[in-house]
């Protein structure tokens, strides 16, 4: 019986590290499910917050490596590669530019005045108006592409919260198995000890 109970110990720990990794296993393959929506939150992020503040993002200057390799913040720079008119050329924009302005000069053309001030003026107020709606559809946009990272965010949070909670349970529920077949195999070796004992007592 002694064996059998140890043998039930063996699988029981088998099948909670089988079932442990099971559950590591999704959650690594949920967080790579999410990657490409969580870094589509954080590519926009710094755009949106420029529209929100009118200010460039900054990201930290690190110094060289102390004596632990840690490398401290030395100061802030402009995010490289920002581009502060980036809603006026995006491709949207430009076909829409493209458009109104060939209808403006068409218009112009049939009238006989191509190059005069008024077309020019025409095609500027266009411009104003057309940037201002892209500039509000830019924001959505962006706004949108944050929204959507930040549920990414919180949906692998949650399969993490979940998997730490079912890691928990389950060795947990292993310890006391364990526990018990320990205090049952202990209580058997008892027995045994109590039985011969007896033997030996009767045998005089």
């Amino acid at each position: 019986q002694g064996r059998a109970l140890e043998e039930a110990a063996r699988m029981q720990g088998e099948t909670t590290s089988d079932v442990a990794r099971l559950y590591r296993d999704m959650y690594e393959q949920t967080r790579a499910d999410y990657a490409p929506y969580r870094e589509l939150g954080v590519q926009a992020l710094p755009y949106l917050a420029y529209m929100t503040s009118g200010q460039v993002p900054q990201v930290p200057i690190y110094g060289e490596p102390d004596e632990n390799g840690v490398r401290q913040i030395v100061g802030y720079q402009d995010m490289p590669g920002f581009n502060p008119n980036f809603y006026t050329e995006s491709p949207a924009f430009k076909f829409i530019q493209e458009k109104g302005e060939q209808a403006i000069k068409r218009a112009a053309a049939a009238g006989g005045g191509v190059r005069g001030s008024a077309v020019m003026n025409r095609i500027a107020d266009f411009t104003r108006a057309n940037a201002a709606d892209e500039y509000l559809n830019a924001y959505n946009r962006l706004l949108n592409a944050v929204n959507i990272g930040r549920g990414a965010q919180t949906e692998t949070t949650r399969s993490g919260e979940a998997t730490a909670t079912n890691l928990g349970s389950l060795y947990s529920s292993l310890g006391t198995n364990q526990a018990n077949l320990a205090i049952a195999q202990g209580q058997n070796k008892a027995s045994l000890y109590s039985n011969l004992a007896a033997l030996a007592m009767n045998a005089y």
